[in-house]
């Protein structure tokens, strides 16, 4: 699995723990020069503006990617991306408004999105070939859920926050199933729900703090697992009641 190691990409084994590969942020600056969508917040200023220093880098400023996410792409869900192969990275960095896509073996970036979102977490591969991305929009009233087609930078909304009072300022997580239902969770609002194909709600739980009518437990996540992933008896679970 790919998650974070400080302000690296890192590569974890599943069976231990350890770490199979590290891909520094500034490996992949220096894979594409041409393409600088990573250096944005760092201060290129000359000491002296009657300078003209070349090669010039100059310092960063805090919190420079805020990265919150890394996905590969699943081998089954290959075909629906022509332009990427199986284990590329779809990779968010809240800092700069940025989803991207690089190969982790050349750190080749291959497509790349900034603006369209803000603040935003957890973009997914889908198998109809596009990216959903819950949109946080930090300094705006509502969150939302959208897609955006790598082929051709086509973004939309699936889910208007406004229908539902949507809103999570920070974290935030989504999960498009098979049944073209998104299970959302609204992190500071300590809630999660269920959206049906026609963006109606049709599931809602509240983490409610006992004994309080106004204040709700933070939900990191919520993860709708198929009853066959998980190897159930569902004959018995159905006759034993649970």
């Amino acid at each position: 699995v790919w998650s974070f190691a400080g302000e690296s990409l890192a590569q974890v084994s599943v069976s231990d723990g350890s770490l199979l590969r590290v891909i520094d942020f500034q490996d992949i600056i220096d894979a594409n020069p041409m393409i600088d969508i990573l250096g944005i917040r760092q201060n290129n200023g000359a000491d002296n503006e009657h300078e003209n220093p070349r090669n010039y880098h100059g310092g960063w400023m805090g919190d420079r990617f805020h990265r919150n996410d890394v996905e590969p792409l699943p081998s089954a869900m290959e075909g629906s991306f022509p332009d990427f192969s199986a284990g590329d990275l779809l990779v968010s960095l809240r800092s700069l408004n940025l989803v991207f896509v690089v190969d982790p073996d050349s750190r080749h970036i291959k497509w790349w999105r900034m603006g369209a979102t803000e603040r935003q977490h957890d973009p997914d591969w889908n198998s109809n070939g596009t990216v959903t991305i819950l949109n946080n929009r930090m300094t705006q009233n509502f969150s939302e859920i959208v897609s955006i087609s790598p082929e051709n930078f086509e973004k939309s909304t699936l889910f208007d926050g406004r229908k539902n009072d949507f809103f999570t300022r920070i974290r935030g997580k989504h999960q498009v199933l098979d049944t073209g239902e998104i299970l959302v969770a609204s992190s500071q609002q300590g809630r999660f729900f269920e959206v049906d194909p026609n963006g109606e709600v049709s599931l809602e739980i509240v983490n409610t703090k006992p004994g309080s009518d106004d204040t709700n437990y933070v939900v990191s996540e919520v993860i709708w697992y198929a009853p066959q992933s998980l190897n159930l008896d569902t004959q018995a679970c159905q006759s034993s009641g649970n």
